[in-house]
């Protein structure tokens, strides 16, 4: 199952406010899987914090430790 979390529910997991994330939708950085109301998959959520991290970093695990 695939998480869905909501523009408010991504902010609270980002740390940041509502318009950010908006923001992030808008400059095509955070891809939704729904509008009107904009709706983020977990998996979108995890994509954007990988590509903003440097290479040998990963935001979860490949390998289950």
């Amino acid at each position: 199952m695939h998480k869905i979390l909501n523009v408010s529910e991504t902010a609270r997991l980002l740390d940041t406010d509502n318009t950010y994330i908006y923001k992030l939708i808008r400059k095509e950085q955070l891809k939704p899987v729904q509008a009107n109301p904009y709706k983020v998959s977990i998996e979108g959520v995890k994509d954007y914090l990988d590509a903003r991290l440097p290479k040998s970093f990963s935001v979860y695990p490949n390998v289950p430790i």
